[in-house]
């Protein structure tokens, strides 16, 4: 992803300079640093301004003069976030300094600032060595994550019959029960998060964890992808599991442009006969056909239609959309049964619902948050996105809200069919 980095004076004297990876021919570096120079020299006289950032078809070359007129260049393809170039050019002049102070370059080769480069790029630029395979402990560990995905939703938003009813039973009861009850609330809580941190920080996973964390904090760092190996893709599954428990603990799902409340009245009164069992087996297949609208139907067509369409853009497509996505769940615990009854509302009356969905406590507290958590996760997708796409960019302008739109499409014809026709259950769920 790094070309060319090059230390020199802004006259043009070179006293550092690296070529990284493959190139399509040999570089000639004194050539390129006399270009630059001339390049430099003459925006700083002609426009009174020096140049910052120089934009090819595929590279983009940052610039930075620093004191006694050393002027640091490095060159990259553009699929790296312009922030964390930037970034990266900066440590290596705060490093530079550090460790060479006021030294004169003029007329020397540092030669010995080389492993400093490479130790800063290859922490900063950590993407491109992450190991192929996972180990045993890998496995494990990944396994212990998506249990804590599923099990800290489930216990904080169940939390009434999994945390208040034991402790209020055990207020009824001696002294010793009551401290057991605590105890063993406490170990609930605790032991999974502790167990999950151990192992995760031990392993490889943390690695998915870290990207995870560094998307969401920029999402144009999307390019990254088609650097990271096969097994980020276990991202979309800690995703759709952490979806999964947010639906079945908050009771509810956001789907296309709608909010439905999945309330243990509904329950009662539609799957009686089956069990209120089936319910959750039907939203787990919707869900499941939610996500795949997403991690692959939305990626095949911005691909499609952009002609960039193949394994690494699938992928790359898919654990970005699969992150974006974790923005969008709080959507689902907004639409549930339990948190809308904790703030007041009463989605299991079917004569006052109706009456309090209109409301402006509801708009303010249930419908506009849950359109801030869509138009995020639109954000979200449509910056991460836009990196892969390497060849017809113009495309992707009509490429994302095609793409956009059909997964939506997608999602509520097949809510339609599934709960609201007697396809799956007689005069369909939601009749």
């Amino acid at each position: 992803m790094i070309k060319t980095f090059i230390a020199m004076t802004t006259y043009g004297q070179i006293f550092f300079s690296k070529v990284f990876g493959e190139v399509d021919k040999e570089t000639d570096i004194s050539l390129t640093a006399g270009l630059i120079s001339a390049v430099y020299q003459m925006t700083a006289e002609t426009e009174g301004e020096k140049i910052e950032m120089l934009n090819l078809e595929k590279v983009r070359t940052h610039f930075k003069e620093d004191v006694e007129e050393k002027l640091f260049i490095i060159s990259l393809d553009k699929s790296m976030d312009e922030g964390d170039s930037r970034e990266l050019l900066n440590e290596i002049i705060l490093s530079f300094a550090e460790k060479y102070g006021d030294v004169q370059v003029d007329g020397m080769i540092l030669s010995d600032f080389e492993p400093v480069v490479d130790e800063i790029i290859e922490k900063k630029m950590w993407y491109e060595h992450a190991p192929s395979r996972l180990g045993i402990m890998d496995v494990i560990a990944y396994l212990i994550l998506l249990f804590s995905v599923y099990w800290y939703p489930m216990l904080l938003l169940d939390g009434e019959a999994r945390i208040t009813m034991p402790i209020l039973r055990a207020l009824q009861q001696d002294s010793t029960t009551f401290v057991l009850t605590l105890g063993s609330l406490a170990l609930q809580l605790l032991a999974p998060f502790i167990v999950t941190y151990i192992f995760v920080k031990k392993s490889n996973i943390k690695l998915m964890i870290r990207f995870m964390k560094e998307f969401l904090t920029r999402p144009s760092r999307g390019g990254y992808t088609t650097m990271l190996p096969n097994w980020f893709l276990g991202i979309p599954i800690i995703t759709a599991t952490f979806a999964f428990s947010a639906m079945r603990w908050g009771r509810g799902i956001y789907y296309s442009l709608n909010a439905q409340t999945l309330t243990k009245a509904l329950e009662a009164t539609k799957v009686d006969q089956e069990g209120n069992f089936i319910l959750w087996i039907y939203m787990n297949y919707y869900l499941v056909l939610d996500l795949l609208s997403w991690f692959v139907l939305f990626p095949f067509i911005v691909g499609l239609l952009t002609r960039n369409l193949n394994w690494q853009f699938m992928k790359s497509m898919s654990i970005n959309t699969s992150i974006s996505m974790i923005v969008l769940i709080p959507a689902f615990i907004l639409s549930g049964e339990v948190y809308q009854k904790a703030i007041g509302f009463h989605p299991d009356k079917a004569d006052l619902y109706p009456v309090e969905t209109r409301s402006l406590g509801f708009l303010l507290q249930v419908a506009i948050p849950i359109v801030t958590f869509l138009l995020i996760f639109a954000y979200y997708v449509s910056i991460g996105s836009e990196p892969l796409v390497k060849r017809n960019k113009k495309l992707y302008r009509l490429a994302l809200p095609v793409g956009i739109l059909l997964a939506w499409t997608f999602q509520q014809v097949t809510f339609w069919y599934m709960f609201f026709t007697d396809a799956f259950l007689p005069n369909g769920l939601f009749g």
